[in-house]
C-alpha cells in the first residue's frame, strides 16, 4: 500500500525521555556487539549508526550538548583500553615465547647435532637377521622374543620409579620406567629406544610380532624424527626473532589512550554535575578546538 514511510522521533527537553533512550542506547550496543559474532576488542572499534542516533536524541532530551561527546569519548576509550589489553597479553605471549625458546632451543639443538650416529646405525642393522639380546640370552624369533619382552614389560615394577633397561635391538638400548606394584596395565606403554638420543614408541602389547615390528619401524624412522626437529629448531627460531622485536614495541595507540581518557577524566564529572556550558567549555580549550562539540543541536523535531 505504502513503498515508502517516514519515521518521526518526538522528544521532550528536559523529560522522562532521556532515560528512556539511555535504555535504547545500551540495548542496541549490546544487539550490535551480538549480531556481528565479533571480538568484544573489535564489535566496540566503530559505534554505528543507529547507536549514535540514539545519543543524539539522549543528548537532546536533557539539553547537555556535551552529554553526547560524553557518550563518544566513553565508548572510543573502552575500544582503546580493550585494544591495550590485548595488545597487552600478546606481550606476555611474547614474553613466553622467549622464555620457551632460550630454555629450549639449546636442547633441541644439542638433539639435533646428535642423530647422525643412530641414523648410521638404523641404516646398517636394517637389513640384518633379526636377534633381540636380553640379560643372558639372544633371540632370533620375533615371536619369542616379542612374548618375552612384553612379560618383561608386564613385570616391570617397583617401589620407586626408575628407568630399567629390558633389552638391546639393533644397537640401541631398550628401556622402559617402572610401575608401581599396585598400579594398573595401561592400554598402551611408553617404550624408549635410546642410542645417543631417546626416542619413544607407543606399544599396545596386543600382538608380540606386532610389538617387535612397531620397535623396528620406529628405528627406520629415525632419520624422519630428524627433519622433524630440524624443522621444530627453525620455528623456534623464527618465533624468537619476531617475539624479541615485538616484545620491545610500545602500544601504538598511548597517545591517543592517553588523550582520550584525559578528555574523559575531564568532561565525565563536568557532565555528572550537570555544568555549565561555559565551564564545560573553558575545561575543554586545553585539549582542542576541535573538540567542543556545536552548542546547538542540528537535530529537527517535528511537534
Amino acid at each position: 500500500m505504502h513503498q515508502e514511510v517516514d519515521i518521526y522521533h518526538y522528544i521532550t527537553k528536559g523529560s522522562f525521555d532521556n532515560y528512556l533512550w539511555q535504555t535504547q542506547e545500551n540495548k542496541l550496543k549490546y544487539i550490535t556487539q551480538i549480531m556481528t559474532s565479533k571480538d568484544p576488542v573489535r564489535s566496540a572499534e566503530d559505534i554505528d549508526e543507529q547507536t549514535m542516533t540514539a545519543s543524539d536524541f539522549k543528548a537532546l532530551a536533557t539539553g547537555n550538548p556535551y552529554l553526547k561527546l560524553k557518550m563518544e569519548l566513553e565508548n572510543e576509550l573502552t575500544v582503546l583500553e580493550n585494544q591495550k589489553r590485548a595488545f597487552n597479553r600478546s606481550k606476555d605471549e611474547y614474553r613466553h615465547t622467549i622464555s620457551y625458546s632460550e630454555k629450549h632451543l639449546p636442547i633441541m639443538e644439542k638433539r639435533l647435532s646428535q642423530y647422525d650416529k643412530d641414523i648410521a646405525q638404523s641404516l646398517a642393522t636394517k637389513s640384518q637377521d633379526f636377534v633381540m639380546r636380553f640379560d643372558n640370552q639372544a633371540m632370533d624369533n620375533r615371536a619369542e622374543a616379542g612374548d618375552y619382552l612384553r612379560k618383561l614389560i608386564t613385570y616391570n615394577r617397583s617401589e620407586t620409579k626408575e628407568v630399567k633397561t629390558l633389552a638391546n635391538f639393533r644397537g640401541f638400548d631398550l628401556k622402559m620406567t617402572t610401575r608401581a606394584p599396585s598400579e594398573p596395565m595401561p592400554e598402551t606403554v611408553s617404550l624408549m629406544i635410546v642410542g645417543d638420543n631417546q626416542y619413544t614408541v607407543a606399544l599396545d602389547l596386543k600382538s608380540d610380532v606386532g610389538t617387535i615390528q612397531r620397535i623396528s619401524n620406529a628405528i627406520d624412522h629415525i632419520i624422519d624424527d630428524q627433519e622433524k626437529t630440524h624443522e621444530l629448531v627453525k620455528d623456534l627460531k623464527d618465533k624468537l626473532r619476531v617475539a624479541k622485536v615485538e616484545v620491545e614495541k610500545a602500544f601504538p595507540k598511548e597517545e591517543d589512550y592517553q588523550l582520550v581518557k584525559a578528555k574523559y577524566d575531564v568532561l565525565a564529572p563536568l557532565v555528572e554535575k550537570e555544568a555549565e556550558i561555559e565551564e564545560i567549555d573553558a575545561a575543554l580549550a586545553k585539549f582542542s578546538e576541535d573538540t567542543t562539540p556545536q552548542k546547538k543541536q542540528q537535530i529537527a523535531l517535528e511537534i
